[in-house]
């Protein structure tokens, strides 16, 4: 899965809307720097891009 995926995954669990999901992965990866590396997979990232993914993640 990608970064966009990783965040988007609890919401979809959620069952929020695409469009609610779609602008609150985009604020969080704002807020946490990962705006560029949304379309990126894991192996792609650095360690410290994953562990802001997994705080995301949570948020």
């Amino acid at each position: 899965m990608t970064v966009y995926d990783n965040i988007a995954f609890p919401l979809k669990m959620a069952k929020m809307s695409k469009h609610e999901i779609d602008k609150r992965v985009r604020e969080i990866a704002e807020e946490l720097e990962l705006t560029r590396v949304l379309n990126h997979y894991p192996k792609e990232i650095s360690g410290g891009q994953m562990q802001r993914t997994a705080l995301a993640r949570a948020w």
